[in-house]
């Protein structure tokens, strides 16, 4: 795991897009599932990083590191690719729509809790320096469907 972050950071800073990267700090996270059978955790306590290249444009790439309360109320981590399109309406706001494609562990369901692939649809929405991130995963990976919103904090640009 610690590879895969050292890995991950050293992409950061030797990537040659990395003038025009911004850091965004993910942090909450609430959940509802639709089954309602069972008891799930709603609340998450995420607390991550994303880091996006190319921010000058209306498409952007990069990459997040989470960790966060899984809705079994484990522990889990969350690395992956992103990639969006944004509109931006306003020079103090934005709307982007993309996906994160990478791994999650914890789920003691799927693969023992080890890390499994998971592609992830997305809305981001923000207002200057802050913003919500809205995503709904089908059930597909998971035995619930869901859709979860997180706050999102830029950090700015390095």
């Amino acid at each position: 795991m610690y590879r895969i972050l050292a890995a991950m950071t050293w992409l950061i800073f030797a990537s040659p897009c990395a003038h025009s990267a911004s850091a965004y700090l993910q942090l909450g996270g609430w959940s509802k599932h639709f089954q309602n059978n069972q008891v799930y955790n709603e609340s998450h306590n995420t607390t991550g990083i994303e880091v996006e290249f190319d921010t000058k444009s209306d498409s952007t790439f990069g990459f997040l590191i989470s960790s966060f309360e899984n809705s079994h109320w484990a522990e889990s981590r969350h690395m992956a690719f992103t990639a969006k399109h944004c509109y931006q309406p306003f020079a103090f706001s934005k709307a982007c729509l993309g996906l994160s494609a990478g791994a999650v562990d914890g789920y003691r369901k799927i693969k023992g809790g080890g890390f499994f692939p998971a592609i992830i649809p997305k809305l981001n929405l923000e207002y200057r320096k802050v913003g919500v991130e809205l995503l709904c995963v089908p059930a597909i990976h998971s035995t619930a469907s869901f859709c979860a919103v997180q706050g999102r904090l830029n950090m700015g640009h390095f």
